[in-house]
């Protein structure tokens, strides 16, 4: 149940403390998404050179804020249920130190690793606090829409880091990139961690104990189309994540383009992933409907995917990106807010679900980029970690039904 609290304070005053915690939380997760998606444009062009690893050790780069995702989400989730304000302290704090000590570790890759590895865990606090942290300072019609919005922040993130970290790490260095971005995510967490401590949350949630990991499970699998949202979730970021870490090295290593160029069509994927997780979510709510777009999304997905091995021009590229990022990414966020939307798991448990399926989510975000690095052409890569799986997530998206209270 949701209970409006009765704050003694200038009601003006109050808008602008939760609209700053709000933006500022926002930021770090942009912060999140550039420091995690920095390696993509770097595995190939700089990191693989440098340090003489193996596809496995390379895919870590991008697999660790899975792997951080699948540990520990239920934990942060949990938690994140009971008190938003501190998981959201912790991945700030989390953030903002791995970030600043990085690039002294850059002179050992297992030093460099173990640094990022840790960097991971700031992302189990940060995204499974979205919705715990929203229903505290908004109304329940919103919650959709802002947590589209921190998506929003989150690839806008991801973008930055494929249209930048190359030229400035090629220019600087890659101990001074990692200086840059450190000083950046240190300096926002400060600002959000010395804001949000003081703030008085304007909304309270009232829940049970914490459930154990098989309670939250059962509770969230009571619901029957979570089991198709899971499969559905653990397809889709696992897609993402591949495409992350390995389509800039087969552009490269295929298409003959530079770094700079693949890089930038990676940040055309993430930039239709933008415009459709601001769009598809907001359609949804006010269609109410959700399954449709389970179904019809991964169509385009695979239309897509067809088309890569047959483009050879650089805008043909780039527009075949836009539009697989637009249909690809929506369903991340219309799966995180999912399960609260059902009246067996609601508002009380979100963290709980969130976690449940972040924990889906984030096994085939780990899995298909660290078997991606067992591909090595194109044509058969594209084939079993794109087309396959979007094939699979429809024949999921049949036995999923819509929400019953879907705000």
């Amino acid at each position: 149940m949701l209970i409006k609290l009765d704050i003694f304070e200038n009601e003006d005053f109050i808008k602008n403390k939760v609209q700053s915690s709000y933006f500022l939380f926002a930021l770090i997760t942009s912060l999140v998404g550039l420091n995690w998606f920095m390696w993509g444009p770097l595995l190939s062009s700089i990191v693989e050179s440098r340090y003489k690893i193996s596809g496995f050790a390379l895919a870590l780069f991008i697999s660790s804020v899975p792997l951080a995702l699948v540990i520990m989400s239920y934990f942060t989730g949990s938690l994140a249920d009971k008190n938003p304000k501190r998981t959201t302290i912790i991945a700030a704090t989390m953030l903002g130190v791995t970030t600043i000590l990085r690039p002294f570790t850059a002179g050992n890759f297992t030093a460099l690793l173990i640094m990022q590895l840790i960097f991971a865990l700031s992302a189990a606090f940060c995204f499974t606090s979205w919705s715990p942290f929203t229903y505290r300072l908004f109304e329940p019609k919103e919650i959709s829409t802002k947590i589209a919005i921190f998506t929003a922040f989150l690839t806008g993130g991801q973008i930055l880091a494929f249209l930048i970290t190359f030229p400035i790490a090629n220019k600087i260095g890659l101990f001074y990139l990692l200086l840059i971005y450190g000083i950046i995510s240190a300096t926002v967490s400060t600002f959000y961690i010395l804001l949000v401590s003081k703030l008085d949350f304007p909304y309270k949630v009232t829940r049970n104990k914490i459930p154990t990991f098989l309670e939250g499970a059962k509770i969230t699998f009571s619901e029957p189309s979570m089991k198709s949202l899971s499969f559905i979730s653990l397809l889709d970021i696992g897609v993402f994540a591949w495409l992350a870490g390995w389509y800039p090295k087969m552009l490269i290593s295929f298409k003959g383009i530079s770094p700079s160029n693949a890089a930038i069509v990676n940040s055309m994927i993430l930039l239709g992933c933008l415009i459709g997780a601001m769009t598809i979510p907001n359609l949804s709510h006010r269609l109410k409907k959700v399954k449709i777009f389970f179904l019809l999304l991964p169509i385009i997905c695979i239309a897509m995917f067809l088309l890569i091995p047959k483009l050879n021009n650089f805008g043909a590229l780039l527009i075949d990106g836009v539009i697989l990022g637009f249909a690809l990414f929506p369903m991340y966020p219309l799966g995180v807010h999912l399960p609260s939307a059902y009246s067996k798991i609601g508002i009380k448990h979100a963290g709980v679900g969130s976690g449940i399926i972040l924990i889906a989510a984030n096994i085939g975000g780990f899995l298909l980029p660290e078997l991606g690095a067992a591909v090595t052409k194109m044509t058969p890569s594209i084939i079993i970690f794109g087309i396959i799986p979007m094939a699979l997530m429809f024949i999921g998206a049949l036995f999923f039904k819509d929400p019953d209270t879907y705000i």
